[in-house]
Parts: structure tokens; sequence; C-alpha cells
């Protein structure tokens, strides 16, 4: 291959260099060859659509030559044939190629254009295939590679994967080599997505649900009605929501569906309209879960905690595995202060495993091998790409200065649906005390292992001796072992309620991993006299996360405590490394009744020899454990740290601007917005553009959400007020939430 020519680069778009796949003939399509041959293994919501490109090399002397590239699209609207047609002139044509220099050893030309996106109702890979000069073919490619005849269902089921993968902000996290993002989710809402979506419904429920490929009980439980719900709420979309979910060809599909448009209405504030949706579905069908479980959360909303757990167990009555209900379930639990309850609903969900996406780990060793655009034309295009490859640095960065104990934390790895499940235990231990809460689920389980082994000797046993079980209190006494200096410890001591051990082993000496089959049933069986059942797995994990959070955030209760310490009793830095830790504490906790002490940002950066990274994991340590304030100044102690690093930390930013958005502070949110778009635009070249990069998502999501909150013209007067941001770039994301008709917008 010749040497890397800017001349083979299409104008404004990154692609990656096609390699052969290792033992193939062809290597002008291998990432097209993986593609086809991983359709079978891909998640639910498939891989990004894809264009590959066959480039020729046109040599001075000697014979042509074709190489593959290929970059990752959202937003392209592929509704038919010329609809994509249209996307890859874009590409070609208007884009093209960079211009070749004065003097030219050989040029480059276009021979192929390739557009593929995965149909994930009827799981096919539908393909549009363009020569150049002349032809156009389209086609669908099955789990066996075999082609299939398009028809009118397939293109509509087509168009609405795209828009749903759009709405879900596919493809960033992990992170598709070269993936552009082209239109705003929001955008693609229009009246072929609503034609698509009626003639598809029927079939939605083909597209899995609960983050699993299985099949969905319903078109309303499916992953695509949930994303799409997902996407209007959240964006403040409340009059979008109510209008696409009251459409009579929907809900004449399924009547559940309209349970989505009382979800809007009481996001909205409109209770009573939410409750005349919910009363005429339950009225038509009582074994509706779904207009129960927002049953629930209407009279959760209006105040009557007994009704709305009432709704939520009737909601579990129809299947009391369903993820949705369980978590919802054990949250209302948690509030009405039944913490065993709590544990016994979350056991009950059927938590699916997290899909693997082999066709990823097929291109990510190739991901580096990347065309050069001219600089200054990018114009923006890739600005999704810049912040999600910016949050994925942060997240992996590790060196001799950042602190270990912090980035090996196992919860990060977890999933959003283990998430919203810690979220309820976080509410427990935030009632309760980390050895309370364990004596809890020591009266509600027994461990796998535990079982397994069938020593006598469970480990929850340890906590249950020393945990009066009737000292549990009713209500929060506020007494945690994470609060004090000494918390490390006190957890160190709990670990043997968590299955750490690899192996267990007899006093005999043999190991007996998995037990006699006979002893086990019988084990089993006597289990079930006792009422307690086996706690799966994956709850196990999460109160494990939880021991490792907890132990984080006593290290770094103790390090506030002793600047506490220096703070009242001045010491020299020598005598305070002599006397250690443990003695700083004890000093702190003689005075904590009369003193409390949490640094502000200001302080840290003056006084801390952390990285800034360090805080970042701090903050979104301290989100996880329910402590808000302490994320906050962890936080911006993170920018500014990072500031004087004279680097900016992304991650940060983006928490801080969803936190500020959904507590509605109008000031902070626009000035994160700004903060973040700046960094965004300096990332980008715009050296034939003055125009800023567009809005990413979070910064469209967030603002929605304020407007909603505050109403447009609180923000619009606080922006203009502020002299510091650049208004301009403000001004039409505001414009937009009145063409969108946000929420707020005539507030």
């Amino acid at each position: 291959m010749p040497s890397a020519s800017r001349a083979e680069s299409l104008v404004g778009i990154q692609e990656v260099t096609d390699k052969p796949l290792q033992g193939s003939s062809d290597s002008l399509s291998d990432a097209l060859q993986a593609r086809t041959s991983f359709i079978s293994k891909f998640p639910p919501l498939g891989p990004p659509d894809m264009v590959y490109l066959k480039k020729r090399y046109v040599p001075v002397v000697g014979a042509d030559k074709i190489y593959g590239y290929y970059h990752f699209v959202r937003g392209a609207q592929p509704a038919n044939v010329a609809s994509v047609s249209a996307y890859i002139v874009d590409v070609v044509r208007n884009a093209g190629l960079d211009p070749l220099p004065w003097v030219s050893t050989g040029g480059w030309q276009i021979a192929s254009a390739t557009f593929v996106a995965y149909n994930i109702i009827s799981k096919l890979d539908i393909k549009v295939h363009v020569n150049f000069p002349g032809s156009t073919s389209a086609f669908a490619v099955d789990t066996s590679g075999n082609d299939v005849p398009l028809t009118d269902t397939l293109w509509h089921e087509l168009l609405v994967s795209s828009v749903v993968r759009n709405m879900s902000s596919h493809g960033e996290y992990p992170l598709y080599p070269c993936l552009r993002v082209v239109s705003s989710p929001a955008l693609g809402v229009d009246s072929l997505f609503y034609e698509a979506a009626s003639a598809s419904c029927a079939r939605w429920a083909l597209s899995g649900h609960d983050a699993s490929e299985r099949p969905a009980p319903s078109p309303a439980r499916s992953a695509i009605a949930t994303a799409i719900r997902d996407h209007f709420l959240h964006s403040a979309l409340y009059e979008t929501a109510i209008h696409f979910f009251s459409n009579p060809k929907l809900h004449a599909t399924d009547p559940d569906l309209e349970v989505y448009a009382a979800a809007a209405a009481r996001m909205k504030g409109d209770l009573d309209a939410a409750d005349q949706v919910i009363h005429r579905i339950i009225a038509t069908n009582q074994q509706s879960q779904l207009a129960w479980m927002e049953k629930a959360h209407i009279l959760r909303a209006k105040g009557d905690l007994q009704k709305a757990l009432d709704a939520a167990k009737t909601a579990s009555q129809v299947d009391d595995s369903q993820l949705e209900v369980c978590i919802q379930l054990a949250d209302l639990f948690v509030d009405a202060k039944k913490y065993t309850n709590a544990f016994e609903s979350l056991n009950g969900a059927d938590v699916p495993t997290p899909p693997l996406d082999p066709f990823l780990r097929h291109l990510i060793p190739n991901r580096r091998n990347l065309t050069k655009p001219n600089d200054g034309s990018l114009r923006g295009t890739d600005v999704v790409r810049v912040l999600a490859d910016r949050i994925r640095e942060e997240k992996q960065l590790s060196n001799e200065k950042t602190d270990e104990s912090l980035y090996e934390l196992p919860a990060k790895l977890m999933t959003s649906t283990e998430k919203r499940c810690y979220s309820v235990l976080v509410k427990i231990l935030n009632d309760l005390s980390w050895d309370q809460m364990l004596a809890v689920r020591g009266e509600c389980f027994v461990m796998e292992r535990d079982l397994e082994d069938g020593n006598g000797k469970l480990s929850i046993s340890d906590v249950d001796d020393e945990s009066d079980k009737s000292s549990i209190p009713e209500e929060g006494n506020g007494n945690h072992p994470s609060d004090t200096a000494d918390a490390a410890e006190q957890l160190a001591q709990g670990v043997t309620s968590i299955s750490l051990k690899d192996d267990d082993v007899h006093e005999d000496g043999h190991h007996d991993e998995n037990g006699d089959a006979e002893s086990l049933e019988a084990r089993r069986k006597s289990l079930e006299k006792t009422g307690k059942k086996v706690c799966k797995p994956w709850l196990d994990y999460l109160v494990t996360n939880m021991y490792h959070d907890l132990k984080a955030m006593a290290l770094w209760n103790a390090e506030e405590q002793q600047h506490s310490t220096e703070s009242y009793f001045p010491t020299s830095s020598s005598s305070a490394e002599a006397n250690g830790d443990a003695a700083a504490s004890r000093d702190v906790e003689a005075q904590e009744s009369e003193h409390t002490f949490q640094r502000t940002a200001d302080e840290i950066v003056r006084d801390t020899k952390r990285p800034h990274v360090d805080w970042m994991r701090r903050g979104e340590l301290a989100l996880r454990l329910g402590k808000p304030e302490e994320a906050k100044v962890a936080f911006w102690a993170c920018l500014k740290l990072a500031e004087k690093e004279k680097t900016v930390c992304a991650t940060s930013l983006c928490r801080l601007l969803e936190m500020a958005s959904d507590e509605g502070d109008v000031k902070t949110t626009i000035r994160c917005v700004d903060m973040l778009w700046s960094y965004l635009d300096s990332r980008i070249s715009h050296k034939h553009s003055s125009e800023p990069s567009p809005a990413v998502p979070i910064l469209q999501k967030s603002v929605f959400k304020l407007i909603a909150k505050r109403g447009l013209r609180v923000v619009r007067d606080v922006a203009s007020s502020n002299m510091d941001i650049n208004r301009k770039r403000l001004e039409g994301l505001l414009l937009d939430s009145v063409a969108l008709r946000v929420d707020g917008f005539l507030r």
C-alpha cells in the first residue's frame, strides 16, 4: 500500500483503513465479511450503520490497486434505496476526496460504496451497494449469509431500527471506530418515522427486551418501545411522547403502548390526565402489568405510598420476575422501611447477562489505522466521537500517580440495570448501616457457595452473631461506619459476609467446590423449611461492589478528618506522619459532635497531591453512594486541578451538568454547557468555518430538561445576562427547544 497520502482521505470524514481477515483470500472486504459472519451474535440493537468504500489507487506506472475503508454512522435515516443513496452521494460526491497536490505520483478514485444497516426486528443486515459509475443494488443478508429479497416491511423495520439506535446513543459506549453522527435523534421523529413505526409495530416484540434478544411479551415491552419512551422522557419531549404513544394505530396493536403517554403526562405534572389514561387501560385489561406499574408511579407522585405499594404488588402478581416491576417494588419497600421485602424483591428479578459484541472486538485491533483528513476539514461532524473517546480515555487513565484502589473499583463496570439495583441498595444503606444491612440480608438469604459447601458455616452468620437483629431500626439512625475514620477496619471485619473466597477447604483438607448432588438437593430442601432463599450471584456481586465502594469512601473520610484535625489542632507535617491517620482520626472522633468538616474544592486544590483523575473517580464514588454534595466538591476539584495540569476532564463536566439540570440549577447548568461546548469546539478544527460544533446529546438533553423545570424565559434571561459564555451557541439550542416543543418552552 502506498504511504499515507491525504489524497486518499474523504473531506471531513475520518475512516479506518481495512485489513484482511486472517486466513482470508479477499483483502478488500475484511470488515464486511466479519460483519456478515457475526450477524447471529450481534447485541440486541446491533452495530451502528456502516459505510464501506473501495478506493482505487492509480499510479503513473503500473496496475491499479484497490483498498478498503469504512466508517460508522448514526442518523442517516435509511428509509429506502433513495435515502441511502443520498447519503452515499453526500459522502462521495459532495465531500469527496481531498484534492491532490499540484505535483503527484498518482491519484485516488472511489470505485464503489456499500451502506450496511442492521434490522433489529427481522435480524437481517440490509445492504445498498453502489458502483461508480453506474449501478445500484439493494438486498438483505440473513444470519446464514444468504440473500433475502427486500420488501416495504423490511424497509420500515430498518428505519425504526436506525432511529432507535440514534435515540439510544448507540455506538458510543463502547465506542465504534470512526463513528459519525449526522443528525440529532430528535430530528429523526418525522412523518416517515411515524409511518414506519405504525407499519412495523406488530413485530416490535421480536427486537427483544431487558437488554436481551429473547422476544418481548408484547410490543410495549420491546427494546424499541422502551428506547423511544426513554428518549422522549429524558429530553423533556412530553407532548411529542403523548402524541406518539396516543397514535390509534399503535395502541390498536398493543393498548399498553398508551401507558407511555400516561408516563409523559405524569412527568409533565398532569397527574389527573395520566390517571385517567391508566384507569381506562386497567378497566379494559386488569392484567396489564405496565398499567399497574404506572399506577404505582402516579400514586407515589401524589404522596400515597401505601396505595402505590399495593399497585406495584398487583403488577408483580402478573409476573414476579419481570425486571422493571422487581426494581420498582423494591424501591417502594425501602420507602416503606420494609427492608427484608426489598431484598427479596430484588432477588426475584431476572437480570440478563450483559451481551457481548464479537464484531466490535474483531475491529478493535485495527481501529488506530486511520486516514488523516486535511486540517480544518472535519467541520464538527465527529464531535460525538470526540466526547465519547475522551470519556473512554479518562475512564482507563492509570499511571504511577493515580490511586490504583480507585481505578480498580469493580462498581465502575456495572451495567445500567445493575446501577439501578445498586441505587436501591444504597437507599437501604443510607437508612441503616453496613452491619445492619448485612443482618437484613442474612435474614433473607444464604449464599450459593455456602449452600454448595455444606459445611454448616454460613458466612453471613459471622455478621448475624455480632448484630442484634432487634436493633435494626425502622428509620435511619445516621450512624454509618463509612462516616468514621476507622470504617475501613470495620468493613474489613465484615467482609466475611461476602463470598470473596476462591475455594473453600473442609477440615479434613479436601476441596469440594460443587458438593455431592444428593446432599446439595437435601440442603436445598432443608433451606426451604427455614424460609430463606439463595442469594442470586448478581445481587451478591452488587453487595461486594458496595463493600469496596464503602472501603474507598472510608479512606476518603479519613483523609478529610485528618485535614480537619490539622485545622483545629495544627501540627507539623512530620508530626502528622509520625502519629499516622489513626491518631488523627481519634482526635477528630472526639470533636465529631461539635465539628463537621468538608473541604471546599479550592481547599482541596491547595492541599492535595492527587492528580485530577483521582478526584473524578471520588466524585463518581460519592454519586454511587448517594452523596451528591461530596460528589460536587470532588468534581469541581477535579476540574480545577485539570486546569492546572493544562487539560480538561470531560467526565466531571458531564456529571456536574447532569446533576445541575436535574436540580434545576440554571446558572450551573449554563456554565457547564458552555465549558463542555468550548472544550469540544477546541478539539474540532474550524479552519474553514466559523460555525460552532453541533450540540452533542448530553448538551441537548440537559438544556431541555432545565427548560422543563424552570421555563424557557428564566433560562434565556440568565443566559443573556452572562457575559462569560458563548451566547450565540446557546441561542441555537434554545430555538431548537421551541421548534421541538420541549415542555416549558411557553413559560
